[in-house]
């Protein structure tokens, strides 16, 4: 490509009529090669029925949306562990309650002194709970 063969930034096209060095805009139409496509027939628009959902909206307290991942695991070994504890955290959550950052920093301090809480018998039950209720996210699984 050599460079005569771009066109020029500078030309006056034939719509621009100079008079007294002052433009005039006439009206016309400009010439561009627009591709036509029509989007209503494309397939990519068309879903089957069945393709979306709507499923029921649901209210997260302030509680569960300001809980760490760390605490979310530690309050599934809670149920675990002390099921009457997390009885009375998952209310707490529930009610939006913030008495629930106490019961569950009193339970996470346990957790260093009892090693035996980190073995699989403790862990998987905590980890199926994460899983049934999306990390605590619906409560209404529990």
């Amino acid at each position: 490509m050599t460079l005569t063969s771009l066109p020029s930034l500078t030309a006056v096209p034939s719509s621009l009529r100079l008079e007294n060095g002052q433009g005039v805009l006439q009206s016309g139409r400009l010439d561009l090669q627009r591709p036509q496509a029509s989007i209503e027939s494309a397939p990519a628009r068309e879903l089957p029925a069945d393709a979306i959902t709507h499923g029921e909206a649901v209210r997260y307290t302030r509680a569960q949306m300001e809980m760490r991942p760390v605490e979310r695991a530690d309050a599934a070994l809670m149920s675990v562990v002390d099921p009457d504890a997390f009885s009375r955290l998952r209310d707490a959550l529930q009610q939006d309650d913030d008495g629930w950052r106490a019961l569950l920093g009193k339970f996470s301090s346990q957790i260093p002194s009892n090693p035996q809480w980190l073995d699989d018998a403790y862990r998987l039950p905590a980890a199926r709970l994460l899983e049934r209720t999306r990390y605590l996210m619906d409560l209404s699984a529990i």
